[in-house]
């Protein structure tokens, strides 16, 4: 089984790339930089911003970037997103595109099309499943079905996509349910999020 650390900030990574930090136990293979978050709106400014820093993420020692693409923004063109995912690939890092289980769901620039995301430069696209609250969805199963779709087109939040290839989706899951989701769905694997309430 291969096992990643997804070390998350909790922000978008503008300037300073913070180091690696692993769990105290567990062995990992891989360690993945997630910047971005629900916070965040992505434009083409934001990922300009994400292609000069990517030398500097790879430099720390990490093995990939996990870009947390939750909100769009006024300003947001495909070409620039794709250049951002091609540039990441180029640089031998491993390309994670993670968004809540509708997809981005806030999209504020026009047209409402993603139908022009190149699949070749992501490896894996990580749906949440999960709830603000770190539960899964009550009706988790209607955006599993969306994102494994096979329909040419599908439309979901009134964005339109072409769904990836099913070898290429993580589903992103509370602790314990990704045997769950994986067999009623299939997909590469599945992403655990530990949610961490504010005030602890």
């Amino acid at each position: 089984m291969h096992a990643s650390v997804f070390s998350f900030p909790g922000k978008f990574v503008a300037t300073s790339v913070p180091s690696i930090q692993e769990p105290s136990s567990g062995v990992f293979d891989t360690n993945i930089l997630t910047t971005g978050g629900g916070g965040t709106t992505w434009n083409d400014q934001m990922y300009i911003a994400q292609s000069k820093l990517l030398p500097a993420i790879k430099a720390k020692g990490y093995d990939g970037v996990c870009y947390d693409w939750e909100m769009v923004g006024k300003g947001h063109s495909m070409e620039e997103f794709n250049r951002l995912m091609s540039q990441t690939k180029q640089l031998g890092l491993l390309n994670i595109l993670t968004t809540t289980a509708e997809g981005p769901h806030q999209w504020d620039a026009s047209p409402k099309d993603a139908t022009g995301i190149d699949w070749d430069n992501i490896d894996y696209l990580a749906p949440q499943l999960y709830d603000p609250n770190g539960e899964m969805y009550p009706n988790w199963r209607t955006y599993a079905d969306f994102w494994k779709g096979t329909d040419a087109i599908m439309s979901i939040n009134n964005v339109t996509f072409i769904p990836p290839p099913s070898d290429k989706i993580l589903w992103g899951v509370p602790p314990s349910q990704g045997p769950m989701v994986m067999a009623r769905n299939g997909g590469a694997g599945y992403v655990e999020w530990c949610y961490t309430p504010k005030n602890v």
